[in-house]
């Protein structure tokens, strides 16, 4: 079961308004055991390398959307999933290389951004079931990328980067499903969903994101 620790991109607003149990969410797709097996050796490198904390233990994972929502909108939310999730096509994901942002945040790029368009823009038309929760808001990939870390302290990641941005990375994998992971209790994201792309000729209607 894919797992995650606490982190910066995962802080969200979990927990109880006007009685309700609010939890964070994210959409994600699983790059696969070898994709992943191939970051999470580059996180063991830099850690080895440089002896800095890395997510090691953090199955790597492309996020398509971040945000917060009511517990009991989880049916809602599921069902509005399956349904994105019977007309979109599987695509191929291309990752190459690396780069930063923030001076402590290292990913690897996707090279083929495009290929996301039809699935971000169907998530996109499900917003406001995504984030009802006051003052929230959905993160969505515009810009999607695979985490190397995000937790790098600055001066730590001057000596990385330094290294890094000659390194070459290439790798490609199948998307043909996103998964839907909730933080628990515990601090822990596990997977409550999984959500099959099976290019249906159908038409998305709002009666279908809403049902």
């Amino acid at each position: 079961m894919l797992r995650t620790t606490k982190t910066p991109e995962n802080t969200g607003k979990s927990g109880m308004i006007n009685g309700l149990k609010v939890s964070d969410y994210m959409i994600i797709l699983n790059p696969g055991e070898l994709v992943g097996n191939k970051i999470t050796n580059v996180r063991k490198e830099i850690a080895a390398t440089f002896g800095v904390q890395m997510p090691v233990r953090t199955r790597p994972k492309l996020t398509l959307a971040t945000f917060s929502t009511f517990d009991a909108f989880e049916p809602k939310l599921k069902l509005a999933l399956e349904n994105i999730a019977k007309v979109i096509t599987p695509f191929k994901v291309y990752l190459k290389d690396y780069n930063f942002y923030a001076n402590s945040t290292l990913f690897v790029n996707v090279e083929n951004k495009y290929a996301f368009l039809e699935v971000l823009g169907l998530l996109k038309q499900c917003k406001k079931l995504l984030a009802p929760v006051p003052a929230s808001d959905v993160q969505f990939a515009n810009n999607p990328k695979v985490l190397i870390s995000s937790t790098l302290a600055p001066l730590d990641f001057m000596q990385i980067w330094e290294k890094w941005q000659n390194r070459r990375f290439t790798a490609s994998f199948v998307a043909n499903e996103f998964l839907l992971v909730k933080r628990f209790a515990n601090g822990q994201f596990n997977v409550i969903g999984h959500y099959k792309f099976q290019n249906m000729p159908i038409n998305i209607s709002k009666d279908l994101l809403f049902a």
